[in-house]
C-alpha cells in the first residue's frame, strides 16, 4: 500500500494490533508525509507490522500514540507506542518526527522484535516507557540510526535506546535530556554496537528516575 500526502489518522483504537494500521504477513506499506495522532493498541499504537513485512515512512509525524497494556512486562512481543515490527520485518524511518508517544512497557516510540530497523534524520522526543523509552530493539539483525535526535525521553528502567541487536550502528546523533534508571541514552544489553559522532549533552550526565540519580551509565550502559 502507498499512502501519499496529508493523510491523517487520529484517535483510532484496536484491541490488539495497530491502532490505525496493521500490515499483514509479508505485506508492505509506504507512507510519505501525513500523521498519526492519539492512536492506541496493545501492540503498535499507530502501526503494527506482522512477520516479514516492510514499511517505509518519510516526513511522517507520530504524536501521542500509545501501546496501552500495563500488565505487559512478562511478554517481550508487546510494545511500540507508535510503530511495532515483528520477526523479519524491515522498518525505515526518514525525516520522521515522533513526539510524546508512550508504551506501558517496551519501546515508547518504536519497537522491533527481530528484523531490521533504519532511522535517518529523525527526531524522537518526549516519549516514555518502562524500558527503551524512545526505541526498543530486541533480537534484530541490524539497527542503524543516522542523524537526528533522541531527546527528553524517560524510561522507568533501562535506556532511551535499548538494544540486543546483532549489530547496532549510530552516527551523528544528538542525545540530550533523557532519563532512565540505567543508560539514560543507550542501554546495550547484547550484540555489537558502534557509536560515532554522538553529541551527548550534560543533561544526560546522570541517570535519573523520579528526579533522583539511582544507578549507572548516565549516557551509555554496556
Amino acid at each position: 500500500a502507498n499512502i501519499i500526502g496529508t493523510t491523517v489518522f487520529t484517535n483510532n483504537t484496536a484491541a490488539k494490533r495497530g491502532g490505525a494500521i496493521e500490515v499483514s504477513t509479508s505485506g508492505s506499506l509506504t507512507m510519505t508525509d501525513g500523521s498519526f495522532t492519539g492512536n492506541s493498541s496493545l501492540i503498535g499504537g499507530a502501526v503494527s507490522l506482522r512477520t516479514t513485512c516492510t514499511a517505509t515512512f518519510s516526513g511522517t509525524d507520530f504524536t501521542s500514540n500509545a501501546s496501552t497494556d500495563a500488565n505487559a512486562n512478562t511478554d517481550k512481543t508487546i510494545g511500540g507506542g507508535a510503530v511495532y515490527g515483528h520477526e523479519n520485518s524491515e522498518i525505515t524511518l526518514t525525516d520522521v518526527n515522533m513526539d510524546k508517544n508512550t508504551s506501558a512497557y517496551y519501546g515508547g516510540a518504536v519497537m522491533v522484535n527481530g528484523g531490521t530497523l533504519t532511522i535517518n534524520d529523525s527526531d524522537i522526543t518526549g516519549s516514555t516507557a518502562a524500558t527503551g523509552s524512545a526505541v526498543y530493539i530486541y533480537n534484530a539483525k541490524t539497527a542503524t540510526i543516522n542523524g537526528g535526535s533522541i531527546a527528553g525521553n524517560e524510561a522507568q528502567w533501562n535506556g532511551s535506546v535499548y538494544s540486543t541487536a546483532q549489530s547496532l550502528t549510530v552516527k551523528d546523533l544528538t542525545v540530550t535530556g533523557n532519563k532512565a534508571n540505567m543508560g539514560a541514552g543507550f542501554y546495550i544489553s547484547a550484540g555489537d554496537a558502534t557509536l560515532e559522532n554522538i553529541n551527548a549533552s550534560l543533561a544526560d550526565a546522570s541517570a535519573e528516575i523520579n528526579n533522583e540519580a539511582v544507578a549507572d551509565g548516565g549516557v551509555i550502559y554496556v
